[in-house]
């Protein structure tokens, strides 16, 4: 019969079956670390504004403002006002 060609089939196919599997969970361990890690820089970001009028860049995170933002600001609102 042809049981040689089938083992040789079966054996291919666990083959192919056994890298899938390798990929499958490298895959789910990079899912893993890159959802730690967007969840540790969660609210870690830094806002540039820069309007046309001021001639400095600034920045605002969460709870702080740059020294530039207050006095740029400062001042423009003083000269639209």
């Amino acid at each position: 019969m042809r049981t040689g060609f089938y083992k040789s089939e079966l054996a291919k196919l666990i083959e192919q079956r056994n890298g899938y599997m390798i990929l499958a969970a490298g895959l789910i361990v990079l899912s893993i670390i890159l959802g730690l890690l967007a969840f540790h820089l969660a609210g870690r970001e830094r806002i540039v504004v820069t309007p046309p009028v001021l001639n400095k860049s600034f920045w605002v995170t969460n709870g702080e403002v740059s020294e530039e933002y207050l006095s740029e600001m400062t001042l423009f609102l003083f000269i639209c006002a």
